[in-house]
């Protein structure tokens, strides 16, 4: 069974993001209060909020996050694939 996850915590303590769709990874930050990446420092990369303790349908806890070459293609209008199952289309 696949495990998904939206961010890992690096040996260091740091964390990076994992994209929804594409499954890239975002650069380290220094985690935020509940754990997660802090999204400012995050160039490009946007979060759907969650509480860190919310469970998705994939499995996966916390915020959601993506990467700037899957907003990029969201924000022309394509639907993306969310790992896990599902279809992610950003509405203009």
């Amino acid at each position: 069974m696949t495990v998904y996850v939206n961010y890992v915590t690096l040996h260091n303590g740091r964390v990076s993001a994992i994209c929804e769709h594409c499954g890239k990874r975002s650069k380290s930050t220094t985690p935020g209060q509940d754990g997660e990446p802090r999204m400012w420092e995050l160039s490009g990369w946007s979060s759907a909020p969650y509480p860190h303790d919310f469970k998705h349908d994939n499995g996966s806890t916390g915020s959601t996050w993506t990467c700037p070459a899957c907003n990029k293609r969201l924000r022309a209008g394509e639907a993306l694939p969310i790992r896990g199952g599902g279809w992610a289309r950003q509405i203009v």
